[in-house]
């Protein structure tokens, strides 16, 4: 018996045999124990006194029972709950394995495999939660538990009970230590205080702890409790190939959407999170048409655009019809592939006559994978969002405008992506840079 819980002990005998303390949190605290009747091990959630007397023990209990509603192998069952000696439990089996928290303190970095591994089976319990209606609202190391060599999310229904009590005793659950949620993985929606929560907040704490898994950090770290939520809120997450460079790229840009400030712009549902970490690399793109004849007589142009694409990511060709704007482009295309880490992709549009197709025209050349539910637009901005490459789009005088708005989004969606374009006139778009090329010169008779 544990003595400082000699009441619950007794009040409890009939069905479990306290054992002794396993751990403890800021909103319960955790004690093993024998279940009697089945003759098997199980953890007893305590909640801390002040909190059962905010929450009350209806809605404590009613949450529960939607949690214990819950049937996944990712989820950590609840067996039973109650209240007895004034304190208000649950109970669930006893998970031998270690926490996600107690991996990442002997090891601060997981490999790649393994951390794609737990957040997948994480992402397909809350996928299953989410469709019935359940958040979690606190997904954190702590909170994923390994059993038989898989993880299982615990804590379903506390936060959401605590949350709901929030809305008529907000001011009781503004004390020290009872945010709803944990700082380094709480959405700016939960950390701005917004009650009309989804999924999506749970799609950013997992994030979060994917981020940490690989980096060996979470993504917003500061000296106090206020200081990460306010970066949570303001300041966007650091490339995590900034601190792991093997990360590959498709796993970077879907932490990148997950972790995005407005819940609209990250995914719509967990299974969309896992297919993005579990898409092939970026595309390697189309090279460019092969040159068959010397490049002679416009060193002073080539170098010029080299230099131009230095300092701009869109910059345009411009010249009339024959003025050599491909030949030139092909040139410089040659001449700085090794500048760019994913190289350079060469899409032909001079056979396109239809402008609602230049997405699909663009995304069909580059080899970007389509799932007939996202647009191609968006297909390629997930595709691209961590290219590090030049992308030429060749001849768009026909279709300026419908140019000019796949440019713009790549542009605002792909930070690391130029654009170099030709066409008889400029797309017209912010940030551009239009250069004229000189009209081909025929040589005197004689010279």
């Amino acid at each position: 018996m544990i003595r400082h819980h000699e009441r619950l002990a007794e009040a409890l005998a009939d069905r479990y045999r306290l054992d002794r303390l396993l751990g403890q949190g800021g909103m319960a605290i955790v004690l093993l124990a024998e279940d009697l009747k089945h003759r098997r091990k199980v953890a007893v959630k305590v909640l801390r006194s002040d909190f059962g007397t905010t929450v009350g023990a209806e809605r404590f209990l009613r949450e529960i029972e939607i949690a214990a509603a819950l049937n996944h192998p990712n989820i950590l069952a609840v067996h039973d709950s109650g209240e007895a000696a004034g304190v208000l439990y649950y109970v669930t089996p006893y998970v031998e394995g270690k926490s996600l928290r107690d991996r990442l303190q002997r090891d601060t970095r997981l490999p790649l495999e393994e951390a794609l591994k737990i957040a997948r089976e994480v992402a397909d319990a809350l996928d299953y939660a989410h469709r019935r209606g359940v958040i979690h609202r606190d997904i954190k190391p702590e909170n994923i538990l390994f059993q038989s060599g898989h993880a299982v999310v615990a804590d379903f229904g506390i936060a959401r009970a605590i949350s709901a009590a929030g809305e008529t005793r907000s001011r009781a659950l503004t004390q020290p230590g009872a945010v709803i949620g944990t700082p380094d993985y709480m959405s700016p929606e939960q950390a701005s205080g917004d009650r009309e929560l989804d999924g999506r907040c749970d799609q950013y704490a997992l994030a979060c702890v994917l981020y940490e898994m690989l980096a060996g950090q979470p993504p917003f770290t500061g000296p106090t409790m206020e200081s990460v939520l306010i970066r949570h809120l303001t300041v966007a997450a650091p490339r995590i190939t900034d601190f792991q460079p093997d990360v590959p790229k498709p796993v970077a840009a879907a932490l990148t959407r997950a972790m995005a400030k407005a819940p609209a712009d990250r995914f719509s549902g967990m299974a969309a999170f896992v297919e993005a970490i579990e898409a092939p690399e970026a595309p390697a793109g189309a090279p460019p048409p092969t040159q068959l004849t010397s490049f002679i007589g416009r060193e002073r142009e080539t170098a010029a655009v080299q230099e131009l694409l230095q300092s701009t990511r869109l910059l345009t060709l411009t010249g009339a019809g024959g003025s050599g704007k491909t030949r030139l482009a092909l040139e410089v295309a040659s001449r700085v592939g090794t500048q760019y880490p994913d190289g350079v992709a060469w899409v032909e549009l001079a056979p396109l006559s239809n402008p609602e197709l230049v997405p699909h025209h663009v995304a069909d050349a580059l080899g970007v994978r389509r799932d007939g539910i996202r647009s191609a637009g968006d297909a390629l901005l997930e595709a691209l969002r961590e290219w590090d490459a030049l992308l030429v789009l060749d001849n768009c005088e026909h279709l300026v405008e419908a140019c000019a708005r796949l440019a713009e989004a790549l542009l605002r969606g792909c930070p690391r992506l130029r654009i170099l374009a030709t066409s008889r006139e400029a797309l017209g778009i912010g940030g551009e840079r239009a250069w004229l090329v000189p009209a081909l010169t025929l040589p005197e008779d004689g010279k």
